[in-house]
């Protein structure tokens, strides 16, 4: 999937100069490291998203390891998920297919405070 280069812009913007996009098999993924949830969990984690289909959602949010929430209807139902040779975990969330990537992962990550 090629990701718009305005978008590719914001996202550095938001997240940093980090951002790293990759493909890694059928799926494209965008790496954004050292990020703070803005949740109960202080530590810093990173980030994988892949904007197209994945597992029956229409997009997914990995984290490098699973975050203390508030939220705790949240289902880690993907853990220890190998992905470019690392482990990742995420959470049952579903997203507008039509937003945006910024507005996906900005739901996400609400989701994880």
């Amino acid at each position: 999937m090629e990701i718009a280069q305005d978008q590719v812009s914001t996202l550095k913007n938001l997240f940093g100069e980090g951002l790293k996009l990759f493909q890694d098999g059928q799926h494209s993924y965008i790496l954004i490291p050292n990020q703070k949830t803005g949740g109960v969990d202080t530590e810093s984690v990173d980030l994988l998203f892949c904007p197209t289909p994945w597992g029956g959602y229409n997009s997914k949010l990995f984290f490098s390891r699973k975050v203390n929430t508030t939220n705790q209807a949240l289902n880690w139902n993907c853990q220890n998920q190998c992905i470019a040779g690392r482990m990742w975990f995420s959470f049952s969330w579903q997203v507008p297919p039509d937003a945006s990537i910024v507005e996906k992962i900005t739901i996400y990550l609400k989701a994880a405070k």
